[in-house]
C-alpha cells in the first residue's frame, strides 16, 4: 500500500509579498547569504507585476513585488490565521547578531542563553523573521551555507486546532510531530499551545490560535507578508490520485497543466503542491 512520502514530499519555499522586489532582495542577500543570480520571472500581472525566486540551498523565498499593498501588521500577525514568520538557524550565532546590528537590523526580541538563544528582527518591510541557534549544529550531515552556517529551518503557522492540523499535515504530506511543547504566547495566553511537526528536516511551528480570525483572500492579495508555503513533489499526479483515493480533504483551487497548484488546508490557508515538472526546471537554474 502506497504512502504520502512516496511521492517525495518536501518544504520548497515560501512565498513573500513585498513593496518593492530589488530591496528585499538585496536585504535577504545581505542577511542570509540568499542567491539572487537567477533570471527574474514574471508574475501573473495586475497587482503582483514581478516576482522572482531566490535560493538558501533547496529552500527558496518566492519575493512578489505587490502594488500598493497594506503595510504588515503586528495585530493581524498575532490575531489571525496563516503563515506568520520564517525562520532561520546559524552556527555562529554571535556573529551573525553582531553583523545585523552594525547593519541597523531592528531585533524586536532578544533571548540569549548557554543551551539555546533566538532573536527575533525586522526585515526591509518590516515582516518579522527568527533567527536561533542550531540545535543540530553537532551534525556534520545536515548542510549549511555561507560562512556562518546558516539554513532556513521552520516556519510558524497559526491554527485554529493543533490536533486537527497535525492530522491534516501528516495525511497529505508526511509531517510528523515532535514532542509537544506548553507556550504561553501573547496577551492573556493568546496562543496557549504549540507543537513542532517536521518533513525533511524542515519544521513547521504550529500555534493554536483558538479566537484567531480566519485566512482570507484578501489578506493574501494585498497585504505584505509571508503568504504561502510550497510542497514539492516529484510526483504530482500521485500525490493527486493517492489524496482522493484516500479521502484526504483538500481544496484545489487553481490547476496548471491539469495538476493542482494552490490548495486550501484544514485551516483554509493557502498552500502551493509544486510538480515534477517546475521541481526540476527550477532547481536546474540554482
Amino acid at each position: 500500500m502506497s504512502k504520502v512520502t512516496d511521492f517525495s514530499p518536501r518544504p520548497d519555499h515560501v512565498g513573500l509579498h513585498v513593496y518593492n522586489m530589488e530591496e528585499s532582495i538585496e536585504w535577504y542577500v545581505d542577511m542570509f547569504g540568499f542567491d539572487a543570480s537567477t533570471s527574474e520571472l514574471r508574475a501573473r500581472g495586475g497587482m503582483f507585476p514581478r516576482m522572482k525566486m531566490i535560493h538558501l540551498g533547496d529552500f527558496d523565498i518566492e519575493v512578489y513585488e505587490v502594488m500598493n499593498p497594506l503595510a504588515y501588521d503586528m495585530v493581524d500577525y498575532e490575531y489571525k490565521i496563516g503563515l506568520k514568520h520564517l525562520g532561520f538557524t546559524v552556527r555562529k550565532f554571535d556573529e551573525w547578531v553582531k553583523y545585523a546590528k552594525s547593519r541597523g537590523v531592528e531585533f524586536v526580541y532578544e533571548k540569549y542563553n548557554a543551551d539555546h538563544s533566538n532573536v527575533f528582527v525586522k526585515d526591509n518591510t518590516g515582516v518579522l523573521v527568527e533567527v536561533s541557534t542550531d540545535p543540530l549544529a553537532d551534525d556534520p550531515t545536515v548542510p549549511v551555507w555561507g560562512e556562518l552556517g546558516i539554513r532556513a529551518q521552520h516556519v510558524a503557522l497559526h491554527v485554529k486546532n493543533i490536533e486537527d492540523t497535525i492530522e491534516w499535515y501528516e495525511a497529505a504530506f508526511g509531517f510528523e510531530p515532535l514532542p509537544m511543547k506548553e507556550y504561553n504566547y501573547g496577551k492573556g495566553g493568546l496562543a496557549p499551545k504549540m507543537q513542532e511537526i517536521i518533513l525533511r528536516g524542515f519544521v513547521c511551528e504550529l500555534y493554536e490560535v483558538p479566537t484567531a480570525e480566519p485566512f482570507t483572500y484578501f489578506d493574501f492579495e494585498y497585504s505584505v507578508g509571508y503568504k504561502h508555503l510550497d510542497i514539492g513533489f516529484m510526483d504530482l499526479e500521485g500525490w493527486t490520485k493517492f489524496l482522493k483515493d484516500n479521502d484526504v480533504p483538500i481544496v484545489f483551487k487553481v490547476s496548471i497543466g491539469g495538476l493542482p497548484h494552490y490548495a486550501l488546508d484544514n485551516n483554509n490557508m493557502l498552500i502551493e503542491p509544486s510538480s515534477e515538472r517546475y521541481y526540476i526546471n527550477r532547481n536546474s537554474q540554482k
